[in-house]
């Protein structure tokens, strides 16, 4: 193997490192052969042809690199101290760790701590959460990097620059975003390790903070897995912080489900979560803070259920629970009551849209405001939740026509994701989706046909990372319905077509998911009940301005003939009735059909 790391490091370091790597990997230390540059490049040599003033041409190093990764077939990073690593400082070891990911032939990219610093890992990301790791990947930039010889960090840089195939995004801004990528997987995977290692004393704790890295990078089988294994690890402890504990894995199993479509299982994780959370109260009588935690996700699961007024009233329990407790311990809110806060603007939003009115309900606005507060406060304006609420306000500012505060936030949401490596994620083509439509929206009659490019641009890249994405097909519908309608704009019927064509085959897929998912009781109560529960749980039904519940008939024809719901007449009879009756409206650049749901069942009825 090949050892990348800076100098600085101490020889003991180094030492630990290395005989720690050939442990994890169950290697016999004297078999190893590791290539040191230090050892393995005269550096006397070196340094006497630079007093010389000989030039050492930059391929000449990164040529001897090449061959002896090739040869070694692994190349392994130093970190330490793991928390301010001196490997994300030094450009030549960025540098090195990016070109093991682009040379030809199966080179192995892996990073080690010395055992102190492995210890410490753990032990920080037990108590402080994702937050320390969140604060080595925003010290990733090869341009801020240092280097002994700055003719080596110019070479570096125009390298990079040059041999970079992206049309939106520098060489740099690709290098920090593979090397963050690599880094967090394998911060993750190495906590994994040491929990599958001490399955009978493992930390749960640790535990929860893996599973939650591994749904902030999208892996939600890893997740699944590694919460179901946890729980059955700790079946046998019955402790009052054990019951907490496995509370709370149940609560990271419902949210797993929940993420992959199944609101089903996510009611019935929230369930056992919440049996287990009143078990392991100190006072029986007194709500914890993991409650809220419970209720939270109820709102999340309801919301997805399209229950939008019980989702708010599990959100405004979950608030009422922070609130009751920092008001006795006369303390502000903590930081999980700005991401209640933010949901509880989304769905108010959503309510909005719906003119549905809920009691004792501020606007959407004030919602998101509060929850700004809240994370300014708590000094979270830096992380990805800080990015979601930014975004969702900035829907909020755009819909009223707020376009330049819109796009500050924006502007901020898309300046964390960078910051955080997180534009791969399924977040960031919303986000993508968002900034496109105000593009389209805030365009004049002397930019549009700028403003259109611009937005398309922006749409194009939220369907290829939500393309990629197996938990928001939602949003791929609406983005590839919003190309259609930018290609229509600008006169290419053809790819206008394509992208609705897509849009539908999408449709088609979450339909089919959807009806996998229904229970056999669903399939057997009243058909038109049973339809519009499967249509609200998956994001088909929408309300106009008032307040009438539509729906694309492509999508309702479709759950009808899988449901063996059959209509006495020729499609294009019932739908010359449906039209002549109100019942039917069409839309859009493809004049698709719309359903009255109401109307349509009763008329069918």
């Amino acid at each position: 193997l090949m050892l990348s790391y800076g100098w600085g490091y101490k020889l003991s370091a180094i030492k630990s490192a290395l005989e720690r790597y050939c442990n994890l990997n169950k290697w016999p230390l004297e078999t190893r052969r590791v290539w040191i540059c230090c050892f393995c490049v005269n550096q006397h040599r070196v340094q006497e042809a630079r007093a010389n003033k000989e030039v050492i041409e930059f391929d000449q190093f990164r040529n001897i690199f090449k061959e002896r990764v090739r040869s070694a077939g692994c190349v392994v990073g130093l970190l330490s101290p793991w928390d301010d690593p001196l490997y994300v400082k030094r450009v030549w070891c960025l540098f090195e760790a990016w070109e093991s990911t682009r040379i030809e032939g199966k080179i192995q990219l892996d990073f080690v701590l010395p055992e102190t610093d492995a210890q410490d890992y753990l032990r920080r990301l037990a108590t402080d959460g994702l937050k320390t790791v969140n604060e080595v990947l925003s010290k990733i930039d090869v341009q801020e990097a240092d280097a002994s010889v700055k003719a080596d960090k110019d070479q570096i840089l125009k390298l990079i620059s040059d041999e970079s195939d992206s049309s939106t995004s520098s060489g740099a801004d690709k290098l920090n975003k593979v090397i963050k990528s690599r880094l967090q997987k394998w911060f993750t995977d190495t906590a994994a390790e040491k929990l599958m290692h001490d399955k009978e004393t493992f930390e749960p704790k640790l535990g929860i903070q893996v599973a939650d890295l591994y749904t902030r990078l999208g892996l939600n089988h890893e997740c699944k897995i590694l919460v179901r294994s946890m729980i059955d690890w700790c079946s046998h402890r019955s402790g009052k912080e054990d019951l907490k504990a496995k509370s709370l894995l149940h609560l990271r199993l419902a949210r797993n489900c929940g993420n992959a479509g199944d609101q089903n299982g996510s009611l019935e994780e929230l369930g056992k979560a919440k049996a287990l959370a009143i078990q392991a109260r100190k006072d029986p009588n007194n709500e914890e803070e993991d409650e809220a935690e419970i209720l939270k996700t109820y709102g999340a699961c309801y919301r997805k259920l399209g229950r939008l007024k019980e989702s708010f009233e599990f959100y405004k329990g979950a608030l009422g629970i922070l609130q009751k407790n920092a008001d006795q311990k006369k303390q502000a809110l903590p930081k999980a009551a700005g991401w209640i806060l933010l949901n509880m603007g989304l769905v108010r939003t959503l309510l909005e849209d719906a003119n549905i009115d809920v009691e004792d309900a501020e606007s959407a606005q004030v919602y998101y405001d509060r929850a700004g507060e809240v994370y300014e406060e708590s000094k979270s304006t830096s992380d990805m939740e800080y990015a979601w609420l930014q975004r969702n306000r900035g829907d909020c500012y755009m819909k009223a026509g707020k376009f330049q505060a819109a796009k500050s936030d924006f502007d901020g949401a898309q300046e964390i994701h960078k910051k955080m490596c997180m534009e791969h994620v399924e977040n960031h083509g919303e986000l993508m989706k968002s900034v496109g439509n105000l593009c389209f929206r805030s365009k004049t009659k002397d930019d549009q046909d700028a403003k259109i490019r611009e937005a398309t641009c922006y749409y194009e890249q939220a369907r290829e990372i939500l393309r990629r994405s197996l938990s928001h097909k939602e949003a791929m519908v609406d983005s590839l319905l919003n190309l259609s309608t930018m290609y229509s704009m600008r006169g290419d019927i053809v790819s206008c077509q394509a992208m609705f064509s897509q849009a539908m085959a999408v449709d088609a897929k979450i339909v089919s998911d959807c009806l996998s998912r229904m229970t056999t009781l669903e399939r057997k109560d009243d058909p038109f009940e049973r339809i519009k529960r499967a249509l609200g749980q998956y994001g088909f039904l929408t309300r106009n301005a008032d307040g009438v519940e539509l729906v694309r008939w492509k999508v309702l024809k479709r759950i009808m003939l899988e449901l063996k719901i059959n209509f006495d007449a020729n499609e294009h009879q019932l739908l010359k009735v449906l039209e002549e009756e109100g019942i039917l409206s069409r839309e859009g650049p493809g004049e698709e059909a719309i359903i009255n749901f109401d109307k349509f069942a009763d008329y069918l009825r």
